[in-house]
């Protein structure tokens, strides 16, 4: 008799210690979501800012690559025009191939 009441006392102590598991598992989940959630939300931000900084980098190497002719400022003919934009196209085709994305 004394090994089955002991065996029931064991088993009322599981029960108790399987309860306070549950209980716990609800705030300690959330607070594993919620870090997982503080973690993403840092590498969005972080991932964000190189690629802000990798933008502005390659638009100061452009302005440092291409400077507009004096001429293609105020272009009085179609032609003028034209030429201007196809040289800013070539230049920017070198500008992908020397500094690509």
């Amino acid at each position: 008799m004394k090994d089955i009441s002991n065996w029931a006392m064991g088993g009322g102590m599981a029960v108790v210690i399987l309860a306070a598991w549950l209980l716990l598992q609800g705030p300690l989940a959330k607070l594993a979501a919620d870090d997982a959630l503080r973690q993403s939300q840092e590498d969005s931000r972080r991932s964000s800012a190189q690629l802000k900084a990798r933008a502005s980098q390659r638009e100061a190497a452009w302005k440092a690559f291409y400077t507009k002719p004096a001429h293609c400022e105020d272009p009085g003919t179609s032609e003028l025009l034209t030429q201007c934009a196809d040289e800013q196209r070539r230049a920017k085709r070198q500008f992908d191939e020397a500094y690509p994305r």
